[in-house]
C-alpha cells in the first residue's frame, strides 16, 4: 500500500505536524531518547523475602549479568520470564530482582537463596537447565558471582551488586558460536 503524497496524504499531514512543533521540543525529546538508552530499570526484590530469618543469618546471593546478542535474545527473555515465574516453587527461594539496560543487550539478575544447597537444587532443576538451553546461543558475553550476606542485608542494592560482578565476578563460558546463524524468532 502506497502512502500518499499529495498534500492531504498521511505523509504530508505528518510533516505539517512536525514542522509545526518547536523545534527545541524535538531536540530535548531526542536527548532523553538518546539518553534513555544507557539506562537501566529493575524488578522491585519480590518473593517471601528474609521473613523467617534472623537478620545476622547467612543466605547466599547469586548475580549474573549477560550481554547478548539482539538478534537471538528472544528465546532467552522468554526463558527468563518462566524461570522468575518458577522461583517460588523453589525450596529456599528467598527473592529476585531482573535488570536490564533499555534498548540494550545487557540482563542482570539477583536471586537470593537460604543457603547453598538449595541455590544447587535450583541450579540443577528442569526450570533453570531449560532456561540454559534456551538462551545460552543469545549469550555473548557474561559473569557470575555467588556471595554470601546476611539476611538483614537484603535487598543488596543494583549499584554494589554491578560493581562485585565487575570486580569479582566469574566469566562465563561461551560456547562457540562459529556457523550460527541469526534465529528470526
Amino acid at each position: 500500500m502506497m502512502i500518499p503524497r499529495g498534500p492531504n496524504g498521511v505523509r504530508s499531514r505528518i510533516l505539517r505536524l512536525l514542522a509545526s512543533q518547536k523545534p527545541a521540543l524535538w531536540a530535548g525529546g531526542l536527548w532523553v531518547w538518546i539518553l534513555g538508552l544507557g539506562c537501566t530499570v529493575s524488578s522491585p526484590f519480590r518473593g517471601p523475602g528474609p521473613a523467617g530469618l534472623e537478620p545476622g543469618q547467612e543466605v547466599v546471593l547469586s548475580l549474573t549479568h549477560a550481554n547478548l546478542d539482539p538478534h537471538l535474545r528472544g528465546p532467552f527473555d522468554k526463558a527468563t520470564r518462566r524461570v522468575v515465574q518458577g522461583l517460588p516453587g523453589q525450596a529456599g527461594f528467598v527473592g529476585y530482582s531482573v535488570r536490564r539496560r533499555l534498548g540494550g543487550a545487557d540482563v542482570w539478575t539477583m536471586t537470593v537463596w537460604r543457603d547453598e544447597p538449595a541455590l544447587e537444587a535450583f541450579l540443577a532443576s528442569d526450570l533453570h537447565r531449560d532456561a540454559l538451553r534456551a538462551g545460552r546461543p543469545a549469550l555473548v558475553s557474561g559473569r557470575t558471582l555467588r556471595l554470601k550476606v546476611t539476611a538483614g542485608s537484603l535487598p543488596m542494592r543494583w549499584k554494589e551488586a554491578e560493581a562485585r560482578l565487575v570486580r569479582d565476578g566469574e566469566p562465563v563460558r561461551i560456547p562457540s558460536r562459529v556457523g550460527t546463524k541469526p534465529r528470526r524468532d
